[in-house]
């Protein structure tokens, strides 16, 4: 490409894609899965396996930037209300969803952290 125009414009719209496409970082510690992006506005959905015995429910636990929820946790499939945790969209989160070793939530909609 000899055209210096054309060059900026190529690179402008490589660092727009890179940026826009910042996705939700995911790490599973055998007993947590820890979500770190950006809040969008919308609720996250988990679904819970069943607890290490055969009965009730994996997750134990489910913080917020460090602070514990008040969302239901004993479900088969949870909502996690970032709303009310007082995070405002647009702003850094770091969601951590204990659980049982063994029986890992599977995360449905990580997208709502990008």
């Amino acid at each position: 490409m000899k055209n210096p125009v054309l060059k900026l414009a190529v690179l402008s719209v490589l660092i727009l894609f890179f940026a826009c496409g910042e996705k939700a970082t995911t790490i599973n510690t055998g007993t947590s899965v820890i979500l770190k992006g950006h809040y969008n506005g919308n609720n996250l959905f988990v679904k819970n396996s069943v607890g290490p015995d055969g009965l009730g429910y994996g997750v134990n636990e489910i913080l917020i930037n460090g602070n514990r929820t008040s969302d239901e946790i004993a479900a088969e499939n949870i909502e996690i209300d970032l709303k009310a945790s007082g995070v405002r969209e647009g702003h850094e989160i770091t969601i951590e969803i204990r659980h049982y070793k063994g029986c890992a939530p599977k995360i449905l909609n990580s997208e709502v952290l990008n």
